[in-house]
């Protein structure tokens, strides 16, 4: 049974597409970097890769207003915030896990880098789960 692609998962396709991802100091790429982010009682899992500068943002009040437009109109899935257990069983790290499992399959090749943080620090030019600690 095939399900609809989350939020992430579109994202991650979308940079792929656009040739925007990033490769990281230890070689692996970057296109979504998914974090877990509260509002409202729900956790949202939202990328904090910005494709068009290739950082990554880590403030989680840039990112929830960031994709506040997206979580309003229902485009981001929420997951319930309360929630009695392990953390890494939460809905939330469930589906992260989830999502970054399809994204490695689906991941595209190092054509798709715009932005080298490797070759970067070698002076040759100019990554997922809520926690509610």
């Amino acid at each position: 049974m095939e399900y609809p692609l989350s939020f992430n998962q579109r994202y991650h396709l979308a940079t792929l597409e656009e040739n925007k991802a990033r490769q990281n100091k230890d070689g692996s790429m970057t296109t979504v970097m998914g974090v877990g982010i509260p509002y409202n009682g729900n956790i949202y899992n939202v990328p904090s890769y910005d494709r068009e500068t290739g950082e990554v943002i880590t403030d989680k009040d840039e990112l929830l207003q960031r994709w506040m437009p997206d979580i309003v109109s229902g485009g981001i899935q929420p997951y319930p915030q309360a929630f009695d257990g392990d953390i890494s069983d939460h809905p939330a790290n469930v589906a992260a896990r989830q999502e970054h499992e399809w994204i490695e399959r689906n991941r595209g090749g190092f054509d798709n880098v715009k932005f080298n943080k490797r070759l970067e620090d070698r002076g040759l030019l100019g990554d997922f789960f809520w926690s509610n600690k």
